[in-house]
């Protein structure tokens, strides 16, 4: 079977194929788009999905045999408690009942943990891969910033990488903006 058994699916691909950080986004508009569509198609309110009407569409999601139904069945068995545990201890919700939008929630919540790893050393390889090329100035210092989070270094040791150590070579504008971001602005062209 080439698609999804599901009449909710959000699209004829089988969300998270390939199995990679890479389809998240993929599987949150799936994901949204289940919510939605059980919303709109049974007269639940949004945020009234039943918990166990929102498990079984996503138990339709994986396909069969693949990576991402391996996870789904070591994650399913504890997925209605797991969420309601963390939905109530978020502040104000401690006796708060587990609804559909909630559960999936925080069923991409548990996936994206699940790939920060891999995300994390893809993003620093793609880092010290970095080059200007023909990119215009800022538009290669802000490729730098989408990078720095999975760096694991602060501002003032970023911002020293790129102007002292690493990137020394990049352009003098990039420089001096970045270099004012965490002077307080006060950097001067040299």
């Amino acid at each position: 079977m080439d698609q999804p058994s599901t009449s909710y699916a959000a699209s004829r691909a089988w969300p998270m194929e390939p199995w990679s950080h890479k389809s998240l986004p993929d599987m949150k508009r799936y994901v949204q788009e289940l919510v939605l569509q059980s919303s709109s198609r049974h007269r639940f309110p949004y945020n009234q999905i039943p918990a166990q009407f929102m498990f079984d569409r996503l138990n339709e999601a994986p396909k069969l045999g693949s990576r991402f139904e391996h996870y789904h069945r070591d994650v399913r068995d504890s997925l209605i408690a797991k969420a309601t545990q963390w939905l109530q201890a978020q502040p104000g919700q401690a006796g708060a009942t587990l609804y559909g939008d909630k559960l999936a929630e925080y069923y991409l919540e548990q996936l994206q943990q699940h790939f920060e790893p891999e995300k994390k050393a893809n993003y620093r390889q793609s880092y010290a891969r970095l080059a200007q090329n023909n990119v215009a100035p800022t538009a290669y210092l802000q490729e730098a910033l989408t990078y720095k989070p999975y760096l694991g270094i602060s501002d003032s040791e970023f911002a020293t990488n790129w102007l002292v150590e690493g990137r020394r070579d990049g352009p003098v504008q990039v420089r001096l903006e970045l270099a004012g971001r965490w002077d307080g602005g006060t950097a001067q062209h040299s």
